[in-house]
């Protein structure tokens, strides 16, 4: 399995290409901005985009998508609940500063617990509600995808509209946690962590 990762765009989200070695078809997660670069990063790795995968549909993590979408032919796959957000994806772009965003199309809306594949590479898909109501997380073994709902010693904020700080903490708990410790968690921002470091170690899920 190929995994590259590297920040895109104004808020610096990160961008998760996921390939499979032997086919050289890959998955793309969150593709916030900067198409032709996550492009190039794509020829560089020889992969092919096959699917899009959005974790949740704030403008930081899907500004690229119709981009990418167009350019690849590539699907787009997210969580049902996220669909009101994508629709005032301009408005949202706007307010923080990514104008003219195009609103992508979605081909198939994912679900707790389904698998999604592209030849023998396969990304379970984890519904983490709390940061916006379909976050999702993706996991590949040995690495799991966790959007803006765990990060390094923090979790995602919950004061944008449709966050619940009480679902997001119930979420980490019963869908994270319960990873075994060595799990990658590789976050929307910033850098690398494992399922075990924050268990012991975020201040977040320390409280009763």
């Amino acid at each position: 399995m190929i995994v590259c990762g590297f920040p895109v765009g104004l808020l610096q989200a990160n961008t998760y290409i996921v390939g499979n070695k032997k086919s050289g078809q890959a998955f793309v997660i969150d593709p916030g901005a900067e198409a032709e670069r996550i492009l190039s990063v794509c020829a560089d790795k020889k992969v092919v985009v096959k699917r899009i995968l959005l974790t949740h549909a704030h403008p930081d993590h899907v500004g690229a998508a119709a981009a990418l979408k167009s350019a690849t032919g590539a699907t787009i796959h997210c969580h049902e609940a996220e669909l009101p957000i994508l629709r005032a994806l301009p408005q949202m772009g706007q307010q923080i500063g990514m104008p003219n965003l195009e609103i992508p199309v979605v081909d198939q809306l994912l679900e707790d617990g389904q698998t999604i594949s592209v030849e023998s590479l396969s990304i379970k898909v984890i519904h983490t509600s709390g940061h916006s109501p379909g976050g999702l997380c993706f996991y590949a073994h040995p690495c799991l995808f966790t959007g803006d709902t765990l990060f390094q010693r923090s979790v995602g904020r919950t004061d944008l509209p449709g966050g619940d700080s009480a679902a997001l903490i119930a979420s980490i708990r019963a869908k994270i946690l319960t990873l075994e410790d060595d799990v990658v968690v590789l976050p929307g921002h910033n850098g690398k962590t494992s399922v075990g470091a924050e268990r012991r170690q975020n201040p977040f899920l320390q409280r009763p």
